[in-house]
């Protein structure tokens, strides 16, 4: 059963609800952790990611637990970059009470894989959602494909839709070229060898720094020998720079949508 299904968030807006109405209805793709950062300076609920108002959020996670009230369930998830509470209500779905309990069921085991749509709220000084929907994962293709999303929602506000002049813009001006290997590594038989006569921090001719680069390559290289990830050991075994370079541009290189935490927080997998 799809607890709390029914009357979910759609993309787009019915008829007649005019633009405001269906950019309220929008759902946006996010990580735990951008629903903890989100700014919310303005107040009024008003939660924003990359300039985007975070109306109708959704993401995929584990359960960590489920507590059943008289009218709702407590419910907390984590997907490996941050954990959150919120409660759906049995409201939400209309069902009687011996149904909702029986859906529940389907959710309430602590490591359940699942797709949750909800509104962000704050109760008490503290972040959570105000679950609409919380639906088991099958196919665990989904968790890449939301990963895919949320990449793609990231780059389209920071950088513009594909083909967009600001787009054009960037390439032209030499910003980060996907895939590119800059003309220090071309040639060198190993990571950050050229370019780790730099400084990590300086920035080369694909737009990452040479210590960017030299993971990126590193996990590229490593990745179909680990499918599960590339762990962060295995990637500093492989360059020419410090632990603590590594765990930076590993950061950056996630902002960026170059690379995503796979089974844990150490083990890394390219997003191409």
């Amino acid at each position: 059963g799809n607890f709390g299904g029914g009357d979910g968030p759609t993309q787009g807006g019915g008829g007649g609800g005019g633009q405001q109405d269906r950019r309220q209805q929008t759902i946006t793709p996010v990580t735990i952790k951008q629903i903890l950062s989100a700014d919310n300076s303005n107040g009024d609920e008003n939660f924003r990611v990359n300039n985007i108002t975070l109306h109708q959020v959704t993401f995929v996670a584990n359960v960590v637990s489920v507590e059943q009230l008289t009218t709702n369930l407590d419910v907390t998830v984590n997907d490996n970059t941050g954990t959150i509470s919120g409660a759906l209500w049995m409201s939400d779905s209309g069902m009687s009470d011996g149904d909702a309990t029986s859906s529940a069921s389907d959710i309430s085991k602590p490591g359940t894989v699942v797709r949750c749509f909800g509104q962000l709220m704050t109760v008490d000084n503290e972040r959570m959602v105000r679950f609409t929907r919380i639906i088991p994962v099958v196919d665990f293709n989904e968790i890449t494909f939301h990963r895919l999303e949320v990449i793609r929602d990231f780059l389209r506000a920071t950088r513009g839709a594909p083909g967009s002049a600001a787009v054009k813009t960037e390439a032209g001006a030499g910003m980060t070229n996907y895939g590119a290997v800059p003309p220090q590594a071309q040639g060198s038989g190993s990571f950050g060898g050229a370019g780790a006569q730099q400084t990590a921090g300086a920035f080369v001719g694909s737009g990452l720094s040479p210590a960017q680069e030299a993971v990126l390559q590193a996990i590229n290289l490593k990745s179909s020998a680990c499918p599960q990830g590339v762990h962060v050991d295995e990637i500093c075994s492989e360059v020419r720079f410090s632990a603590q370079d590594v765990r930076v541009a590993l950061d950056f290189l996630q902002s960026e949508g170059h690379v995503y935490q796979s089974v844990s927080e150490n083990h890394f997998q390219a997003c191409s």
